[in-house]
């Protein structure tokens, strides 16, 4: 019999499932339960980090708004820039929090590369827009210049060359305003990086204790990645306890369950117990 496998994108019932099951089942099982093609299920868990990752960098966005650096940060920048903006931050943070904590003035020095960042991409438009017009208001010269003498529009053609040597004039400036900023930005995360170095250097050193692990579950992604493996466990144990709490037939005939805990035989013992009175009732 052909079961018939579901049409659609994947939902989040069945990616939380895959996620759950992924290590304690195959993909053809799982793709069974789901009525899913196997090619699916690989498809989902080749997908899980990149969705993780996202997941947290969301997260990490979402504090940002919350902060009191995000009001000033919006001052600063244009609305079109909003977006850059929490990208990089989501993506720095997700990168620089593994291994030490984040601590305040790691955030300001984020903040302040990311700003150098969308400064140095201002010049760079700004270049680009010059350069544009350039090539705009050069083409107009040309076709002016392409005239007989009587026709040509010299008022024109002097406002023209007036701005183009005004615009070429500035490109020198924007592309020492373009390196300046890139230099910046460079040396700032030169020293962000060296300054984390540093710190979880001292940190790896030094004996872990109760309260290191604490902080370390501070960091959003190690509380996800041990709650989805404490649970994984969990499912793992909970399904193998009912495996080995069938009766087995042993290789010399004897047919017994494994003892698993006095706690499991006191249940078990409870349970037939119903049974039987439920039986001569």
């Amino acid at each position: 019999m052909t079961v018939k496998l579901k049409p659609g994108k994947a939902g989040e019932k069945e990616i939380a499932y895959i996620a759950n099951n992924m290590n304690s089942m195959t993909p053809e099982a799982i793709a069974g339960v789901l009525s899913r093609s196997v090619e699916f299920v690989n498809k989902i868990i080749a997908q899980l980090p990149k969705r993780q990752q996202i997941s947290e960098q969301s997260d990490y966005v979402s504090q940002l708004h919350a902060s009191p650096l995000w009001p000033e940060i919006k001052r600063q920048l244009m609305p079109t820039e909003y977006g850059y903006f929490e990208n990089l931050w989501g993506a720095y943070i997700r990168q620089f929090s593994s291994g030490a904590d984040i601590v305040a003035s790691d955030e300001m020095m984020i903040k302040d590369l990311i700003m150098l960042d969308i400064f140095a991409n201002r010049a760079a438009q700004e270049k680009l827009s010059a350069l544009l017009l350039i090539n705009q208001l050069q083409k107009l010269l040309d076709v002016e210049r392409q005239k007989p003498d009587g026709q040509r529009n010299q008022a024109s053609m002097q406002n023209w060359q007036n701005q183009v040597n005004a615009m070429r004039g500035s490109l020198k400036s924007l592309t020492d305003t373009h390196i300046e900023y890139q230099k910046r930005k460079d040396d700032k995360l030169t020293q962000l990086k060296a300054t984390r170095q540093a710190r979880f250097k001292e940190l790896t050193e030094s004996k872990q204790n109760f309260f290191d692990l604490l902080r370390e579950l501070d960091e959003i992604h190690n509380r996800l990645r041990e709650g989805r493996m404490m649970e994984k466990v969990r499912i793992a144990a909970e399904n193998q306890k009912k495996v080995l709490g069938e009766f087995t037939e042993y290789e010399d005939g004897t047919v017994d369950k494994p003892f698993l805990s006095p706690e499991r035989e006191l249940e078990d013992e409870r349970v037939q117990a119903e049974t039987r009175q439920a039986g001569e009732q």
